[in-house]
């Protein structure tokens, strides 16, 4: 008799253990798959569900290029108050610290942040915190399907009071 025994990996739900893998004593095969057609639809649907599962969107992070969360007024003040320089003056009258953006991109289909989304981002932020300009504009990319999206994106730049 063929003793098999599961390895389990809890996923997307505390409660539920899903089979992965199975370990055939009697033929001494450890950690080889069981090559059956049950052990095979086990193993796409705990893909799916993972797949799935990343595709969710990482809390406190924004979506892609929605600006909703500025009213019209606050992103005309700071497109005109707050300026985008190449590099800090060397006379500066007051430097803030950094501001920062960080947005999502759900899935490979969705679409992705653009740079003036979030030059608009952090524009509107300086500007709510009493800068008239941001300098040193960096944006990065990176993957980060285990957090909950495809990519993020991040833009830093410090924020600066000009005279």
């Amino acid at each position: 008799m063929t003793v098999h025994y599961y390895v389990s990996l809890i996923t997307l739900y505390p409660n539920i253990a899903w089979p992965i893998l199975l370990i055939d004593q009697k033929n001494n095969k450890k950690n080889t798959p069981m090559k059956s057609p049950l052990l095979l639809t086990q193993a796409f649907v705990v893909t799916c569900l993972l797949a799935m599962g990343a595709c969710s969107t990482m809390p406190g992070t924004l979506n892609g290029n929605d600006l909703s969360h500025l009213s019209l007024r606050d992103k005309r003040m700071a497109d005109k108050q707050v300026t985008i320089l190449e590099a800090a003056p060397q006379q500066v009258g007051v430097v803030l610290g950094k501001v920062e953006s960080i947005r999502c991109q759900n899935t490979m289909f969705s679409e992705a942040p653009e740079e003036k989304t979030m030059l608009v981002d952090m524009k509107a932020e300086a500007y709510r915190l009493g800068a008239n300009a941001i300098s040193d504009v960096k944006i990065e990319q990176q993957g980060a399907m285990g957090d909950g999206c495809w990519n993020v994106y991040t833009a830093t730049a410090n924020m600066l009071v000009v005279e």
